[in-house]
């Protein structure tokens, strides 16, 4: 049963970045690791996908663009705990969610993979504000 539900959980993951990775500069690590799933090698399959980066990576990234502009504060302040009310917060993640959806006009579309966390991120912050 363990080995169906590595199995399930690889196969769950190959499908997370053929969706948000296809059409980005990581599309030949996509071929690879199709490859090795037909073969079903999920051993090198399972390192395969360790190559692509994880959203925190892309948020490091980001973020790192933004410095020097208000919106790298606000994201520092509420890292750090220190935003005074939601509606600051709210305001970060928009902009942040903006130059995540900039980012994939350039055609780094690998963001995309956040969009979905900030978007519910921002929503749960409209309806508590």
């Amino acid at each position: 049963m363990q080995i169906v539900n590595r199995v399930d959980e690889i196969q769950n993951k190959l499908f997370e970045v053929e969706r948000f990775f296809s059409g980005t500069k990581y599309e030949y690590l996509i071929n690879e690791a199709k490859d090795l799933y037909y073969k079903s090698d999920y051993d090198k399959l399972e390192k395969q996908l360790t190559k692509f980066p994880t959203r925190k990576d892309l948020l490091t990234a980001l973020t790192e663009t933004l410095k020097g502009k208000s919106v790298f504060d606000t994201l520092k302040r509420i890292v750090e705990g220190k935003i005074v009310n939601d509606y600051q917060a709210l305001k970060g993640l928009s902009s942040l969610y903006t130059h995540a959806c900039i980012e994939c006009e350039r055609g780094n579309k690998e963001y995309r993979l956040l969009l979905v966390d900030l978007y519910e991120r921002i929503g749960e912050l409209m309806y508590k504000a």
